[in-house]
């Protein structure tokens, strides 16, 4: 062993000669066993404080290595081998912390075993030594702690608990006590965190608070305790938006701050944590003063600790919030305070940190709000300066990496030489306003750095003629527009190339702006046809806007106007004569939604309706004086919570801003009675009813609170649903999805309602199955310490046993129908019971196809919410408004003098949108429990419906038929989303193309649904899905490998990502290390291997494949290689392989279970770089919904062009591997490539859909659809490991350009 350097921490001299001289001389010939163990000791004791003072990884190996010869060849000696097995476990935890996840896990469960073991030493000698059984239980505790937060494991941490409390027992001092009870309070911290049981908090918090009043101020447990007390003040309040709970947080935490010595590790942390909690209390409150106090925290850490290591991280943060108090700040004077600090903090940003881009934005959003505010072009100029110093400083960083990607600074230096030959006089007040106006427009879509960037771009002649009047500029302008179309870039082992040809073909123009105005064209409504068209004008003069005059640019502006404007209408409408109506707005009085007919009844007005407005118009005009009526019944219709409208849904948040706006359509229900259909953005949402009382019974259901007669009524109309079903609907409804699975009833427990208990029988039985959320562990769930005595008549009755809500509710649901058995799957599976689980999740298909009805608890956000509307007071009333219509002049004239109340309601919303805004839509195992289900019973927050085959039904009428004659003939929207599975019950002669293309469309359409919901456990993503394989499995030859379909294999690996996404399993590079892992393994080929972060994968290639065929396959045969079984997978047409085992004659290394390998065309990305705007920017285009184009997605697509600069292709984008223009990235690229999977050739090739329409997949003028030369590759782009591969995304390259590129054939392994 070398001796360590002298400047080097470590062991010193005399001891690095005894480990030498351990090393290189067998002991056992020179010292007996007993004198050779002895030296070892004392090695290990002196290791063991050295790494204690030092903290150097060497001296910690050294000693643990010794130590495990200590204990394997120690004799009984129980002190001896107590101490060393305790000083073992303290070791092996260290390391653990040392170490990464993969490679720390052994070494925990080492630590836990020997805590274990010398605890099992200390019990069976009956040793009294305090000191050693207080070790073995403090090493116990931190191990399993340490475990439960790795594994997620609440027995583990229940038990960490149990040992903290043992450690505080045998501690003898009230100071060690204290000390050691921190542990305590932290890991019951770490429980109410996973499990929200107030004991624990309330608990913990106990402890704490004694540990304040006890230990002397500002020692080490004293400020722990501060610390852990404002943590759990802090998740307290994250719960339950408790603001009291909050700012003890912060005054816990200022406490702690100030007992914190500046020199301690411990102090910028926790001026961070009370800078965050500031933050978190101005997101509450809006109260700028907490965002001042925020900045101040962080303020103070860069001062009181200016050598910090994360001392940048500090600056940009407060920059950041900084930003956020210019924004909220309404004069210049405070911006210009704000702007003062933020380029004071700027200054200490180095120019080539991987933060300053971030930071400079955030100085150049302040400089832009003051501007904003001022509106002086002497505010305009140093905005201006400050972008090119940003550009200047992106193009010195692309330079320093040699990436290329570099900024056209152009017309920013043109810019800003225009605003200082402005600023050589006086500037005239047109002139300022207009440059105002036109930064504004380009601010409010791209941001102040790229709005300063466009500005000059789009505007240039007119800035010139604005600047520099009397002056011809077009050469100037020409000049600073001439930008290049590609550059070279070598980064690691991908390079770039993206050279200009000499004479580069014109790239055609977005065929979706006007070259004229510039305005965009959006996209036909698909289905209705319904074309978009721009009411701006209309929309304006009917809310009153004055065309001079900006658009506010904050909600508080935006109110301030409406109110004004309110004011000023009631004022007007008053004066003359008109007796304005006060429970209605400005508009609503001027549409006139309601009208008086000749014999005195009120009907809505058919006459005339115009535009109604966007979801913020319509709250700030339900929020002024008048609080109108029928914008506060619209908004309900909006809102994710009907009831406290003040957030849109989020299907409809999504929609493009220019598309969405209420519209109006009249529908007539099967009584007659019209109805005032709603929709927003084209998407119906419900309708407005006029009560009256010969339609109050059915306009209306009962309140919330049903009592006696109600109560039955609304128990009779559920019932009369379901009867209606099965006796009416036959076959379409009663036929199960999979005959094939549900051929033989399978033995199932269930909950006997009647006699409160478990009982054993078949799915042959008629039984209900309950859907819902469960929200955390089921403390109530059946185990195998309670599961025979759950079998006891009464063992489940309320009196005796206390379960949740939800499944309360439903028993008493299923019971009050006449019907027996419930099957809940936390109730009748035994949830401790491995084989029991993994038996009965793989036939949750069956479960649930087999049950008469789900009974889904959509409402809510855990078990405890129950079924709303069963029993008293556990649903709000149903949304009504009261209107006084008084009788106009002319109306007085034909004899209507008195003023009559009118009342009106809502009809429910469509059963899919108001699920949308439910947890129960986004949990995963949801999604297979509805979609398998024959019939569903929903429990909603506001309305029960029931959805079945045929039909769907709520309480009241969902929606009519449109009277206009023109809508009626045009496709309805669908009420509920289409279960895709009933694509595989459509019969018929079809060929084996067109059998594969149906049972791919509906496995292409579930996973696109099943992807964009959560799970709790990330491992469930297969699991949560089996139940629907259950059911596609008999469609796909082959079954399925990691939820993929190995008959359609080279189709289903072309799905999209998602923008941003995380490997849901590291690549394990020894494949034996996999055999230990616990957690199964998702290989990066198959969509279940990967967690979005943003964005959701999809197969987004296939949106339009219909009309088109199947690609041809470019693959011959997939292969799987592990422990010498051998797996083919043969191209579509040919039959599929079984497993087959062989010696060891396989060819190549096993690199592990999921390595799929094959043969393909590869080809470099250099052939094929992205298409970038004037400035040198990649534009990603968002693509829309294919249910309906008007709605953005996170997915996007980046063009790619040859090496002739032509339109060729589309890369589906993925933010982590933009490779080819990754300046930003600093670390050493592995290589890329392109593979080949499949060609598509058809009469015409259809690209993905942008809001404004078809994205072309190639320029039509150089590349054909068809033909020898035609069509498109789809192909996977890989990012190489050595010799393997990972999967990053999705490629579409035209065949001519695929082949211009000379692909060579190569082996591929992917994992």
């Amino acid at each position: 062993m070398e001796r360590p350097s002298n400047d080097e921490q470590g062991l010193d001299a005399e001891i690095y000669d005894n480990l030498n001289f351990l090393e290189n001389t067998d002991l056992r010939g020179v010292l007996d066993q007993e004198a050779e163990l002895q030296y070892r000791l004392s090695l290990v004791k002196v290791l063991h404080g050295q790494y204690q003072r030092t903290h150097n990884p060497r001296d910690l190996f050294t000693a643990i290595n010794h130590a495990q010869v200590i204990v394997r060849r120690l004799p009984a000696s129980p002190t001896d081998k107590i101490e060393m097995l305790n000083t073992l476990s303290w070791m092996k935890m260290s390391a653990f912390f040392l170490g990464q996840e993969s490679t720390g896990r052994p070494l925990l469960a080492e630590s836990i075993a020997y805590a274990r073991a010398a605890l099992n030493e200390l019990t069976a000698t009956g040793s009294q030594n305090r000191k050693e059984l207080k070790m073995a239980y403090d090493n116990l505790g931190q191990a399993l702690s340490a475990k439960s937060q790795l594994d997620a494991d609440l027995q583990a941490l229940g038990e960490a608990i149990s040992c903290g409390r043992q450690t505080v027992d045998l501690s003898e001092t009230a100071t060690e006590k204290a000390e050691n009870s921190v542990n305590v309070a932290i890991r019951l911290h770490l429980r109410y965190r996973k499990t929200r049981q107030e004991a624990d908090a309330s608990e913990a918090l106990g402890i704490l608070t004694k540990n304040i009043e006890t230990l002397t101020p500002g020692s080490l447990g004293h400020r722990s305790s501060l610390t852990a007390r404002g943590e759990i003040y802090l998740d307290m309040y994250k719960h339950s938006s408790d603001l009291d709970i909050l700012d003890k947080a912060i005054a816990n935490s200022i406490e702690g701050l100030q007992s914190t010595p500046v020199n301690d590790d411990r102090y910028v942390d926790n001026l961070r944590f009370l800078g965050s909690m500031h933050e978190t209390r101005y997101d509450k409150t809006l109260d700028i003063s907490s965002l001042r106090r925020s900045a101040d925290c962080y303020a103070r850490a860069v001062q009181e600790v200016p050598h910090h290591p994360l001392k940048v991280d500090l600056i940009s943060h407060r920059l950041l919030l900084l930003r956020k108090m210019a924004d909220a700040e309404r004069s210049v004077v405070e911006v210009d305070c704000t702007l003062g600090q933020a380029q004071r903090a700027f200054t200490g940003v180095p120019l080539n940190h991987a933060k300053y881009i971030a930071s400079a934005n955030n100085v150049s959003h302040i400089l832009a709000r003051r501007y904003l505010l001022s509106r002086q072009v002497v505010h305009f100029e140093p905005l201006v300066n400050h972008v090119l110093k940003m550009g200047e400083a992106q193009n010195k960083s692309s330079q320093a990496m040699r990436t290329g990607s570099r900024l056209d600074l152009k017309p920013m230096q043109s810019l800003q030489e225009c605003i200082g030959m402005l600023l050589s006089e006086p500037v005239a007040a047109e002139t300022s306003g207009r440059i105002f106006q036109l930064f504004s427009d380009v601010y409010k879509t791209s941001g102040p750095a790229n709005g300063v960037i466009n500005l000059y771009r789009d505007h240039g002649p007119e800035l010139e003629r604005l600047c520099r009047p009397g002056e011809v500029a077009d050469a100037a302008l020409e000049d600073s527009r001439g930008l290049t179309v590609g550059s070279t870039s070598q980064t690691g082992n991908v390079s770039t190339i993206a050279r200009r040809p000499k004479n580069p073909p014109r790239q055609p123009p977005d065929p979706y702006t006007d070259p004229i105005t510039g305005m965009r064209h959006l996209a036909m409504a698909p289905g209705s046809g319904t074309v978009i068209l721009s009411m701006e004008g209309i929309v304006r003069d009917l809310m009153g806007y004055d065309p001079n005059e900006p658009d506010p640019r904050t909600q508080e502006e935006f109110l301030l106007r409406e109110i004004t404007l309110e004011s000023k209408a009631l004022a007007r409408e008053t004066s003359e004569g008109k007796n304005p109506n006060p429970r209605l707005c400005r508009v609503c009085r001027r549409i006139e939604h309601l009208h008086r007919n000749d014999d005195g009844t009120i009907s809505w007005n058919t006459k005339l309706m115009l535009p109604h407005g966007n979801w913020n118009q319509l709250r700030c005009r339900a929020s002024c004086q008048t609080q109108c009526r029928i914008c506060n019944l619209i908004l309900s219709l909006l809102a994710v919570d009907p009831n406290n409208p003040t957030q849109l849904h989020h299907r409809l948040a999504k929609i493009d801003p220019e598309v969405q706006g209420t519209q109006f359509e009249f529908q007539e229900l099967d009584n007659g009675e019209v109805i005032l259909g709603v929709k927003y953005g084209l998407v119906p949402v419900g309708a407005l009813r006029i009560v009256e009382s010969r339609n109050r019974d059915k306009a209306l259901r009962h309140s919330g609170a049903p009592t006696g007669d109600e109560a039955y009524a609304l128990l009779s109309k559920y019932f009369s649903w379901i009867m209606n079903c099965e006796i009416r609907h036959g076959k379409k409804c009663s036929k199960y999805l999979s005959d094939k699975r549900c051929q033989k009833p399978i033995p199932l427990v269930f909950i006997d309602v009647t006699n409160h208990c478990l009982v054993r029988a078949t799915s042959a039985v008629k039984y209900f199955a309950l859907s819902y959320v469960w929200g955390g562990p089921q403390t109530m769930a059946t185990k195998k310490s309670n599961v025979e005595s759950r079998f006891v008549p009464g063992s489940l009755a309320e009196q005796n046993c206390h379960l949740p809500q939800t499944i309360r509710d439903a028993m008493l649901f299923v019971s009050r129908i006449g019907e027996q058995y419930l099957w809940v799957d936390s109730m009748c599976i035994v949830q401790d019971d491995t084989e029991d689980m993994e038996r009965d999740i793989h036939r949750m298909d069956i479960v649930y196809m087999m049950a008469f009805a789900t009974i889904a608890a959509a409402h809510g956000k855990n078990a405890n919410a129950g079924l709303p509307g069963l029993r008293p007071g556990t649903r709000p009333a149903q949304r009504t408004a009261s209107l006084s219509l008084s009788p106009t002049p002319e109306e007085r004239e034909n004899k209507f003098s008195t003023t009559q109340e009118v009342m009106l309601t809502t009809t429910p919303s469509p059963l899919l949108f108001a699920l949308e805004a439910t947890v129960w839509e986004t949990r995963g195992w949801v999604q297979q429990e509805k979609m398998l289900s024959r019939r569903c019973i929903f429990f909603t927050s506001n309305w029960v419906y029931f959805q079945c085959g045929q039909d769907i039904t709520a309480e009241t009428a969902l929606e009519g038929r449109p009277t206009d004659r023109h809508e009626a003939t045009r496709d309805k929207s669908p009420r509920l989303q289409e279960n895709p599975l009933t694509i595989l019950a459509k019969t018929g002669l079809v060929t084996e193309q067109q059998r594969l293309f149906r049972a791919f469309e509906a496995y292409t359409k579930l996973v696109d649904i099943y992807v964009c919901c959560e799970l709790t456990e990330y491992d469930d993503i297969i699991n949560a899905f089996t139940g629907i394989l259950g059911v596609l499995e008999e469609h796909f030859a082959g079954g399925f490998i990691s939820a993929l379909p190995t008959s359609a294999l080279d189709l289903a690996l072309l799905w999209a990502p998602g923008q941003k996404m995380l490997n849901r399993t590291p690549y394990v590079t020894n494949p034996k290390d996999s055999e230990h892992h616990k957690k199964p393994y998702f290989p990066s080929w198959s969509w279940a291997g990967w967690v979005p972060w943003v964005g959701r994968p999809g197969y987004r290639l296939f949106d339009n494949l219909q009309p088109q065929p199947l690609p041809t396959p470019m693959i011959d045969v997939f292969c799987l290689h592990h422990h010498g079984i051998f797996h083919s997978i043969m191209a579509r047409g040919t039959p599929v392989l079984q497993h087959e085992t062989k010696a060891t004659n396989v060819s190549g290394p096993d690199f592990g279970p999921s390595v799929l390998q094959f043969w393909a065309e590869t080809a470099e990305p250099a052939h094929f770089p992205f298409i970038t705007n004037g400035s040198g920017w990649v534009k990603p285009e968002q693509l829309s919904l294919r249910e309906n184009v008007h709605t953005t997605t996170s997915q996007a697509v980046i063009r790619l062009q040859d090496r002739d600069g032509r339109h060729c292709g589309l890369w589906y984008d993925n933010k982590n591997h933009r490779l080819w223009w990754a300046g930003e990235r600093q670390k050493e690229m592995p290589r890329i490539e392109l593979v080949a999977v499949s060609r598509l050739v058809a009469e015409r090739i259809c690209g993905p859909y942008r809001v404004e329409g078809e994205i072309s997949m190639f320029d039509g003028r150089y590349f054909p659809d068809d033909g020898e030369d035609g069509g498109v590759v789809n192909c996977l782009v890989v990012e190489w490991y050595e010799e393997i591969a990972a999967r990053v995304t999705v490629a579409q390259i035209h065949s001519r350009a695929w082949k211009g590129a000379r692909p060579r054939r190569k082996h591929i392994r992917l994992f």
